[in-house]
């Protein structure tokens, strides 16, 4: 009975699965469909797919290439963030009276968490975090759905490893490691209003106290703020 049962949830899990990249595509067909002569136009499903891979996964887009057969230009190309950052646009929330119910007076929780990235060409200091690596410091918000913030923040690096430090970094300019963000959040949403669930939930370790910053600080920086402080 038990073999039964878990070949029925599995094919309910596929099924889910395939459901929702169905919406996805349907959703992001009309903007991916290319009007092109050329027999080798990507249609919108590999499109999705390779994304999902990316943002899934973290690996590197050559390596991602390789594996899909196609040349790593083409897979760059095939990472659709803003059609996928567009969608939350078209859907309006619906959990904001769930919350007020559970909560009085509580809309949600917040959190920050550190997205590490390669030190960007410019403006570099501007990106070290207290630990001393460059980074994102992404705001979350979590509705009344989840326990905590932090385990929503477990949920999205787990599902999503890209985002996830111990793959490595994200070697791309900070505006596009933003919509990578972004397009995470937007997929991690739909699947958590599907009920894709999540194999484990990774636990977030703090980052090791690297010691003494020995950086030197950026004078134009401490000019700024202490303007700001004397305005005050």
């Amino acid at each position: 009975m038990n073999g039964c049962h878990d070949d029925d949830w599995l094919i309910s899990r596929f099924i889910s699965k395939s459901y929702i990249l169905l919406e996805i595509c349907t959703e992001l067909g009309p903007g991916l469909e290319r009007q092109t002569a050329r027999s080798h136009a990507l249609p919108v499903p590999i499109q999705v797919l390779t994304t999902l891979g990316f943002l899934a996964t973290g690996s590197f887009q050559r390596e991602l290439a390789d594996r899909s057969g196609m040349s790593q230009g083409a897979l760059s190309r095939a990472i659709v963030l803003n059609g996928i950052i567009r969608i939350s646009a078209s859907k309006p929330s619906t959990h904001q009276s769930a919350i007020c119910r559970d909560f009085p007076n509580v809309i949600g929780a917040i959190d920050c968490t550190h997205i590490a990235i390669k030190a960007p060409s410019e403006g570099e200091y501007a990106y070290v975090n207290r630990k001393h690596f460059h980074s994102l410091n992404v705001q979350i918000i979590c509705d009344a759905q989840m326990l905590v913030v932090e385990r929503a923040i477990g949920q999205l690096k787990s599902r999503w490893r890209c985002l996830d430090r111990s793959g490595g970094m994200l070697l791309y300019h900070p505006e596009k490691v933003c919509r990578i963000v972004q397009a995470c959040g937007v997929l991690h949403n739909i699947a958590h209003r599907h009920g894709v669930p999540l194999r484990e939930v990774m636990a977030l370790p703090d980052d090791p106290d690297p010691g003494p910053n020995n950086a030197q600080p950026n004078a134009e920086a401490i000019r700024t703020r202490q303007q700001l402080i004397a305005r005050i």
